[in-house]
Formats: C-alpha cells, sequence, structure tokens
C-alpha cells in the first residue's frame, strides 16, 4: 500500500456551518446509484445505473481488512469514483483512499496515521466549483472555470482522542478525475482562535471526534462542522473556491480558503457519531437522533444551542412526517 504523508498546515482562521457528506452510498444527479459495501474479498463498489445496469468495483488490497467507517463519492464530470476508509482502530487507525477511473484503480494509499498518530473518522464530499472572473476585453463574456475538489475531514491523535483535533484538507480532481496531490491543502481546525474558552469537563470525546461535511443549502458552498476540544467549540467554517493562475509555470492552482464562520460553546451530550443534521436559512440547523419509538432533537441557532427536546412517534406520526415537521424548524 502506498503511503502519502500529509504535513499539516496551522491557520489562524475561524468558521461555523453545519453538516452533511458522502457516505456508504451515494446518488449521481442522472439516477446512478453507488452502493460500498465490506464484503469478504474486501470493499466492494456496487454501482446500480439508470438504466437498470450493474457494475461491481473491488477495491484492491482491502480483503480482510478492519474498517469501522467507509464511504464511497463520484465526480460525475469524468464519472471517477472515490472511495475513503478508516483502516483498524485504536493508536493503528490510518485513513486510507483510492481511486477508479477509466477502468483502473489509482491506490490505495494512506492519507493520515501509521506515522505515529492515529486517523479516525473520516469523511468525504466531492464538490464541483465553479468562479466566474471578468474578461479582459470589453464586451466578452465572462470566464467560468470550474473544478471538482475532494473535500476530506478526520480527527487526529497521538495518544488520546482528548487530545486530538479535526483536520481537514483538499484535493483537486484532474479531467480524467484523478486526485492531484501535488497539490494537497492540509489543515488543522484546532486552536484557530486567540484565546481561550474556559469549559466543563468533556468526560466522553470520542463521542465528538466526528468532524463532518456539508453543502450550505443557502450560499450553495461546502463547509466543514468541527469539534474542538481545547478551546470547548463547535466551529462551522465555509469552504470558498479561488482558482490561481501562475503566469510563469502556466499552471492552474485550486485553492481552497475558508470563508465565513460562526462558533457554538459545545455540548458534552452531543453523540455526533450517530446524529443526522438538517441545515436551513442562514447555517440554522437541527441535530437529531432516531430513538426509535421517538426522534430527540436540538436546535443551533444565532443566539446558541436551545434545550434537548423529544419528538414521541406513534398515534399516526410516523418517521418520516415527524423528519418532514423537524426541517420546518430551520427555515
Amino acid at each position: 500500500m502506498r503511503h502519502f504523508r500529509f504535513i499539516v498546515a496551522l491557520t489562524l482562521a475561524v468558521g461555523f456551518a453545519a453538516v452533511a457528506s458522502a457516505a456508504d452510498m451515494t446518488l449521481t444527479g442522472s439516477g446512478d446509484l453507488y452502493r460500498l459495501t465490506l464484503e469478504e474479498d474486501g470493499l466492494t463498489v456496487t454501482a446500480t445505473m439508470s438504466d437498470e445496469s450493474v457494475v461491481e468495483l473491488l477495491v484492491p488490497q482491502t480483503a480482510g481488512i478492519v474498517t469501522p467507517s467507509y464511504h464511497v463519492g463520484v465526480d460525475e464530470s469524468s464519472g471517477a469514483v472515490f472511495v475513503l476508509w478508516q483502516e483498524n482502530e485504536g493508536p493503528e487507525a490510518t485513513v486510507v483512499f483510492a481511486s477508479h477511473s477509466e477502468g483502473t484503480w489509482y491506490g490505495p494509499t494512506v492519507l493520515a496515521g501509521g506515522d505515529g498518530t492515529a486517523a479516525i473518522n473520516p469523511q468525504m464530499l466531492v464538490f464541483r466549483h465553479s468562479k466566474e472572473f471578468k474578461a479582459d476585453e470589453e464586451g466578452e463574456e465572462p470566464i467560468v472555470v470550474q473544478d471538482s475538489i475532494l473535500h476530506l475531514v478526520w480527527w487526529s491523535f497521538e495518544e488520546a482522542i482528548e487530545e486530538g483535533g479535526s483536520v481537514y484538507s483538499s484535493v483537486p480532481v484532474d479531467d480524467l478525475g484523478l486526485p492531484i496531490f501535488d497539490d494537497v491543502d492540509v489543515r488543522s481546525l484546532t486552536d484557530l482562535l486567540a484565546y481561550g474558552i474556559a469549559c466543563p469537563e468533556i468526560t466522553d470525546a470520542a463521542r465528538l471526534a466526528h468532524p463532518r461535511l456539508f453543502v450550505d443549502p443557502q450560499s450553495g458552498n461546502p463547509h466543514v462542522f468541527a469539534t474542538d476540544i481545547g478551546q470547548c467549540l463547535f466551529q462551522i467554517i465555509e469552504l470558498k473556491y479561488r482558482p490561481q493562475f501562475d503566469s510563469i509555470t502556466k499552471r492552474r492552482r485550486r485553492v481552497v480558503i475558508f470563508g465565513r464562520s460562526r462558533m457554538a460553546p459545545v455540548r458534552a451530550d452531543l453523540k455526533l457519531a450517530t446524529a443526522r443534521v438538517q441545515v436551513g436559512h442562514n447555517l440554522t440547523l437541527v441535530v437529531y437522533w432516531n430513538k426509535g419509538d421517538a426522534v430527540d432533537y436540538l436546535k443551533l441557532t444565532e443566539e446558541g444551542w436551545t434545550d434537548m427536546r423529544s419528538l414521541a412517534l406513534g398515534d399516526g406520526l410516523g418517521l418520516q412526517r415527524a423528519l418532514e415537521l423537524i426541517e420546518t424548524l430551520t427555515h
């Protein structure tokens, strides 16, 4: 297995957003459904196309692996398939990536962990960014630059989860759907504030060590939702696309910068591993959990968190209707 070591660059920026990302299933705009399962032979992508044909892709070097978390994504512009997973648990955990383009697998590649650190709880968002520039000559049509970018997050730590933090990475994708690892950007999402915040002791940091990615329906931009345990904050950070062109090398770089941000105090009772999030206007979000006989939820607004509430199921109120009602709270 190939190893690709990331060098973490600390950045002094702050942000706040919501939650959503690629998981073990993804649906394309053309109606193709991709499922990722762990079989005896290894991780297997099963693609059920819109014409009802089925394609199976076995990820190489994954037979017998231990993986508590795996995700599949698709670049619709090229048809490339991306697979991201956590391999092993505890101090030996690593984040591993593989891609499939035009009939060939590339990887697996270790993205994080295995170098004295552990990397857990990865998530992935495949996003097609678009940026418009004014033309050089008056009267000419503006120039539109489009690029696919892999947004990745995971939790990194050396000895204890409580002492670790969220890590964000962006990986541009070329026209064939191949990740451009030469342009990888990696940033720690801890200590982004220049001052500390006093907070009560967090007794179960493991359930907060789950950074998430999502697309804000209002702005259309991807965001990352992450816990900074040291600062006792939840951070929501907007991810904005700023392509740059080097006039000397004639090469374009795909750059992701941190945009607007919000933050909120950590709630130690949140179980982010099993939480679902509904995002609405002005980054209002509702975090909820399906408990079988009820849906527990709480809301985050500019004023902070509401109390935990419960919506009992039954008496004509099913899960789908309950989720529709919860969605209205974000309007």
